[in-house]
């Protein structure tokens, strides 16, 4: 909204930024069992189409109503395509279950809470752990 109807691609590329900064920041949050850099660049590959359309509507060509021509070409968006496959990608690979007694995606914080096989009723808090 702020890159086409307002015509401020200041303002459009720093809340592109604050965005995808918030996204970086959930996954740091919602991912266990990966790396900062794994996380960092499964990231980036998130971000590049955000930036890439962003760039290229900030600079398309206007009528003189301001308003972007309906037959713009736009020749980096099969770029956003692309890296747009390549993070669903990563995402499907992250997402799949770890372990062949629980089909459960369990680098995601959120299902290592999940007792959905009743494996707490045994839990002893006055055990040692066993380093599993």
């Amino acid at each position: 909204h702020a890159l086409v109807e307002n015509h401020s691609p200041t303002t459009g590329m720093a809340l592109v930024l604050i965005f995808q900064a918030a996204t970086i920041c959930v996954a740091f949050l919602d991912l266990a069992g990966l790396q900062r850099r794994e996380i960092v660049a499964v990231q980036v590959v998130s971000i590049v189409p955000c930036f890439v359309t962003a760039v290229e509507v900030a600079m398309a060509d206007r009528g003189e109503a301001g308003v972007i021509h309906p037959d713009q070409d736009y020749k980096l968006a099969p770029l956003s395509f692309l890296c747009h496959a390549l993070w669903l990608e990563l995402w499907l690979r992250i997402a799949w279950p770890s372990g062949t007694d629980a089909q459960l995606p369990r680098r995601f914080r959120q299902v290592l809470f999940l007792d959905v096989f009743g494996d707490a009723l045994s839990w002893d808090p006055g055990q040692e752990p066993t380093g599993e």
